[in-house]
């Protein structure tokens, strides 16, 4: 947002900010499987991680969709981003 004192002011500000962020994401990423797998039920953990990839990859399509209904009944950017909040903080 121009002339807002918060935010990335620069080029360079950016791609730093994305390669902090890129090498970050890796070892939550990791984390969170391993995480998965010791809390999983011993002999079952197929089932579980099946559950984890359809929950993770296969309902991607959801946010986008409820986001962009919502703006078509708003007209409202912000109220997209209240539904993310809101989901966020559940």
């Amino acid at each position: 947002i121009p002339g807002s004192p918060i935010g990335l002011k620069s080029v360079p500000e950016a791609f730093l900010f994305g390669a902090i962020h890129g090498l970050m994401m890796g070892p939550v990423q990791s984390y969170s499987r391993t995480l998965f797998s010791d809390l999983s039920i011993p002999g079952r953990e197929a089932e579980f991680f099946a559950l984890y990839e359809i929950t993770d990859k296969g309902s991607s399509w959801l946010g986008p969709l409820v986001v962009g209904e919502v703006y078509r009944m708003t007209r409202s950017v912000n109220a997209g981003f209240l539904y993310l909040m809101t989901m966020t903080l559940l």
